[in-house]
């Protein structure tokens, strides 16, 4: 029997690359399911999302109020680059902000000859020879929380298959990123009433210490 007579073929190949990609992103979709802290859930979903599709760069935009944006660098695999995080920056200012505003993905294939980039694009993006840009909102029951950004500096980089996985990978982070908001804005509640009871509690023990001290008064 030759060498060569179990060597797979290319269709196996492939089969096997894409079955290995599945089940990384399964591996992520579980971790954000059961990720409380976003934090930890960033860091680790992103680190296996590196190895599921290919990118150098990796940015999370989220919605701060009505007008703007902030932006913050989640991977960077070139030195020198900063990941200092952008506040309050305008809406529809860079890829992601535009992504932001319209609700819908951009795919460029190559960012320096595109004529559709935002002005004042995203610094997080131009800086570092990027070339090739995939851009995503982040949607939770029709509302746009942000944008997750992946960068290469290849040229026609991301594939259909990447666009398929970062599209399954943005729909999960959105409904993580939305419950994380919704425990935020639970505790903030619980904070709130736990300070109004004790404030009440407080000028309840006042009141009976002035209500007692004018019983024990006795006429002269």
């Amino acid at each position: 029997m030759g060498d060569g007579a179990h060597k797979p073929t290319d269709a196996q190949e492939a089969w096997h690359a894409q079955a290995a990609r599945l089940a990384l992103l399964s591996d992520v979709v579980l971790l954000i399911a059961k990720t409380p802290d976003l934090d930890r859930l960033l860091s680790g979903a992103i680190n296996k999302l590196k190895w599921a599709m290919d990118f150098e760069r990796c940015t999370l935009a989220l919605v701060g109020d009505a007008t703007t944006y902030r932006i913050r660098t989640l991977m960077e695999s070139r030195r020198g680059f900063s990941k200092d995080p952008l506040d309050s920056v305008p809406l529809g200012n860079g890829i992601p902000g535009a992504v932001i505003e319209s609700g819908r993905m951009r795919l460029i294939a190559d960012l320096s000859s595109d004529d559709e980039t935002p002005p004042a694009s995203d610094e997080a993006m131009e800086g570092g020879s990027i070339q090739s840009v995939l851009s995503l909102p982040l949607a939770a029951y029709d509302n746009v929380l942000g944008a997750i950004t992946f960068g290469t500096t290849d040229k026609n980089a991301f594939t259909e298959d990447d666009v398929k996985i970062a599209q399954s990978f943005a729909m999960h982070l959105a409904l993580a990123i939305d419950r994380w908001h919704q425990s935020q804005e639970l505790e903030a509640r619980n904070r709130d009433l736990t300070e109004a009871l004790e404030q009440q509690t407080a000028t309840s023990e006042i009141l009976e210490v002035i209500s007692s001290s004018h019983t024990d008064v006795q006429p002269v």
